[in-house]
């Protein structure tokens, strides 16, 4: 499924905290992006029917079913830089990413759905 990062934790944490939202966040890929399919992550949101939902550090971290193919073992990190902050994405179905790293070309076989 999906692994975060204690530093994506914190963040999503602290967005939560925040929001007062659910404790939980949603992953899911939408077209779009330089390289064809952007990441969406969606904090404090509750899980829509159908998801693919586990727990990690107590935060219900829910995945897209359409998405789940093209980022089923996908690993996010939160990076605060000198250069600006945001989310790292390690995602092994992704065949390339563009220079920003918020979207992938899936690797040839994989459907954007």
């Amino acid at each position: 499924m999906i692994t975060l990062s204690d530093n994506a934790l914190a963040e999503i944490r602290r967005r939560l905290a925040a929001s007062g939202g659910p404790v939980s966040v949603r992953v899911a890929t939408k077209a779009g992006g330089c390289a064809g399919t952007k990441y969406v992550i969606e904090v404090g949101v509750q899980p829509r029917e159908g998801d693919v939902v586990g727990d990690q550090g107590g935060l219900t971290v829910a995945c897209d079913p359409g998405s789940l193919p093209l980022i089923d073992g996908l690993a996010i990190d939160w990076v605060d830089a000198l250069m600006g902050a945001g989310w790292r994405f390690a995602n092994p179905n992704a065949g390339s990413t563009c220079g920003c790293g918020e979207s992938f070309r899936p690797l040839l076989g994989l459907e954007v759905l």
